[in-house]
């Protein structure tokens, strides 16, 4: 009796079959998990621009001058610098601070450096301590004067009058993904 069993060419042509199909299933799993790891990759950056963006919101409309004379105000189109009462908290107490800020863009990272009390209101103060940061492509500040002969807001890239507080300041962050959008916000100031 002769057993009967499969030929080569069969089992090639079921490996083939198999391949194909093992391949397409592969596939599948793949894009779905790279495109999840994508979606959640985005998600987290929006949610980071997001708060960092907030934050800086509330420190410009905290915003305080430092004397008379000069408001401790510094900006141009990479950076900015201002005296601004923060949230604090100290065994289970809030409570608002005068704090010294800086938002810069060093080398592609926009950080935020906070230093708050007494010292940090020195002008030589020099303990500024990073508080956040977010990998970006570039920034761009710009602080805007209502013009009133012409009734418009009027915009720069550098704010050099430190008798004056800018009437708003406009932050776009560029965050160098092709896919992704830039941000924008424009945040008045107390004057």
């Amino acid at each position: 009796m002769r057993k009967r069993g499969f030929t080569l060419i069969e089992l090639l042509v079921v490996s083939s079959i198999m391949a194909v199909l093992l391949g397409g299933v592969y596939l599948a799993f793949s894009t779905g998990l790279f495109g999840y790891k994508d979606t959640v990759a985005a998600l987290e950056y929006d949610g980071t621009a997001g708060r960092m963006l907030s934050q800086l919101a509330q420190d410009l409309r905290n915003i305080i001058r430092y004397s008379d004379a000069d408001t401790g105000f510094k900006g141009d189109a990479a950076s900015i610098e201002f005296f601004s009462l923060t949230d604090s908290y100290k065994a289970g107490v809030s409570f608002m601070e005068f704090s010294r800020l800086c938002y810069v863009n060093k080398e592609g990272i926009f950080m935020r450096f906070i230093g708050s009390g007494k010292r940090s209101i020195l002008r030589n103060s020099t303990g500024l301590n990073e508080d956040m940061e977010l990998n970006v492509k570039d920034i761009s500040f710009s602080y805007g004067f209502f013009d009133e002969t012409r009734d418009t807001m009027k915009w720069q890239e550098k704010w050099d009058n430190n008798r004056r507080l800018p009437s708003a300041v406009k932050l776009t962050l560029s965050p160098g993904a092709a896919s992704r959008q830039d941000y924008e916000i424009s945040v008045y100031l107390p004057q």
